[in-house]
């Protein structure tokens, strides 16, 4: 595994100024090799399978919410009340994100 910092705004359902909030934040994450490239992950909102267009960094719920609640108060709130029951992973472009150590 890898820790990773969002460096810029990832792609998604949540609404923007949601998303924005995400810069800076620290997980630790599956490395791209270790997950599916080019699989199909479930939208956030709608619940409807995405195509991924490029390799992924996956990042446990339970680690999200905790970076989230101490990193931004409104944006844990907001994820705690929207993320899907079933969800165990988000997932976060590497293009958004850079390495900056293990984990």
């Amino acid at each position: 595994m890898k820790m990773i910092r969002i460096i810029l705004t990832p792609p998604g359902e949540a609404p923007v100024e949601i998303r924005e909030k995400w810069i800076g934040c620290q997980f630790s994450a599956y490395e791209p090799d270790e997950v599916m490239v080019d699989s199909c992950v479930i939208g956030v909102c709608i619940y409807t399978p995405v195509q991924n267009p490029e390799p992924y960094y996956e990042i446990s719920i339970q680690e999200v919410l905790k970076v989230l609640k101490n990193h931004n108060q409104e944006v844990y709130t907001w994820w705690e009340h929207n993320l899907h029951p079933m969800m165990d992973n988000l997932c976060f472009p590497v293009s958004c994100a850079e390495v900056i150590g293990e984990a």
